[in-house]
């Protein structure tokens, strides 16, 4: 493949020749033609690319076998299918996917007063602008565990009022008792 780019003064030029083969330009006026030279941006991309010495039907290959071999390792690695991964990635792409800080069934952590209290995860929501969280709390007085509150958070509220560790938890209740 023919160069199209040359070195001058070392930066990287486009030389142009008016009515030759590489480029035509359409001058107006005399002061219109800028030179016998195009330097900047696109002639520094245009010869990064010419550097590899890789025709384009060479590149497309060579991106193709990187996603393959990155699609394997993905399915190697994670035992997620190729069609399952890049039904994720198109879900990202188009604002689709949401990931939820835990399960449904797990217990979530919050301070109360000078103690901290669990709860379990009931469900989420899903609205426009935020995903709340919402939890059951039971009362474990009774030999038969009752429903006696239910509550929701906004999921971005994870780490500040609500905690998924019970470390996590007791670390904010010493840290809102060092400040009081």
């Amino acid at each position: 493949m023919e160069r199209l780019t040359q070195k001058r003064r070392g930066r990287n030029v486009i030389p142009l020749m008016v009515g030759g083969s590489k480029w035509e330009l359409a001058v107006v006026k005399s002061f219109d033609c800028p030179g016998q030279f195009l330097s900047g941006d696109a002639a520094d991309r245009l010869a990064a690319y010419e550097d590899t010495g890789l025709a384009p039907e060479e590149i497309k290959e060579f991106l193709d076998e990187i996603e393959n071999r990155f699609l394997l390792w993905v399915q190697r690695k994670y035992g997620i299918s190729n069609d399952r991964f890049l039904d994720i990635v198109r879900a990202e792409q188009d604002g689709r996917l949401v990931v939820l800080p835990c399960k449904v069934g797990d217990t979530v952590y919050f301070p109360v007063a000078d103690r901290f209290d669990s709860a379990e995860v009931d469900h989420f929501e899903i609205f426009k602008d935020k995903v709340m969280l919402a939890w059951a709390q039971y009362d474990r007085s009774y030999e038969c565990t009752e429903l006696w509150d239910m509550d929701e958070i906004d999921c971005a509220e994870i780490g500040k009022a609500v905690f998924l560790t019970r470390q996590e938890a007791e670390a904010a209740l010493e840290r809102r008792e060092d400040r009081t």
